[in-house]
């Protein structure tokens, strides 16, 4: 079993996002709590949104170091 530092397994938990499609079908759905949800028939819109989502998420500009 690897043993990571803490640090590093607490890095990679708060950086998970569920991303699904709506039981319709038809919209990408995150941040369940407040409906934030984009069209499937555009994936990178989707895309582009999720990314602005997780860089204000987590402070930071979004580039891995």
């Amino acid at each position: 079993m690897m043993r990571a530092r803490p640090s590093v397994r607490g890095a990679l938990i708060a950086r998970k996002l569920w991303i699904e499609v709506d039981p319709s079908g038809t919209s990408y759905v995150w941040r369940r709590d407040d409906h934030a949800r984009h069209a499937v028939d555009d994936p990178a819109g989707a895309a582009s949104q999720i990314a602005q989502y997780l860089k204000l998420r987590d402070g930071g500009t979004g580039d891995r170091p």
